[in-house]
């Protein structure tokens, strides 16, 4: 599997996880917590990845302020991820933040799989591009996601 299909499928895998949680009533709270887990350890890795494997490559040819937006955007999400792990689920603070990650991320994918991932295959060879799709699954196996989007028990997402 090529980095961008790996990607695109950790973002279909994500979507699964927030409907999941939409899902499970908020009276419910340790289901709750339980996917949430899951989708903070899901979206922590796929971050990671994307920061340090894509993200260096589109800087070549990414206009500086949509690099800046989308790492902006990232840490937002990490943030939004620590303040959600500090909430209990079913709270509604809880629930507002875990609106506002979801409405926001599903922005910043769509942006992505229009604009950045199509110009990236365009412009990275395709043997380079499942190099690094090699790479990048390794990487989310060390870091408890598994390229199929199979999540392992779940681990406090690392934001470093």
């Amino acid at each position: 599997m090529n980095a961008i299909d790996l990607l695109t499928h950790q973002h279909r895998h994500i979507e699964h996880l927030f409907d999941r949680l939409g899902r499970i009533p908020t009276s419910e709270g340790a289901a709750r917590g339980d996917v949430f887990a899951q989708l903070a350890d899901a979206l922590a890795t796929h971050i990671a990845l994307e920061e340090e494997n894509l993200y260096p490559r589109a800087a070549a040819f990414r206009r500086p302020d949509a690099q800046s937006e989308a790492l902006a955007e990232h840490e937002l999400f990490k943030q939004l991820l620590a303040d959600l792990l500090q909430c209990e689920p079913g709270e509604p603070e809880f629930e507002v933040k875990l609106f506002e990650l979801r409405d926001r991320l599903e922005l910043h994918v769509e942006e992505e799989e229009a604009e950045l991932f199509p110009a990236l295959e365009q412009l990275i060879e395709e043997p380079e591009l499942l190099e690094l799709g090699l790479a990048m699954a390794e990487q989310a196996r060390e870091r408890s996601l598994s390229p199929e989007g199979e999540i392992t028990p779940a681990l406090e997402p690392s934001f470093s």
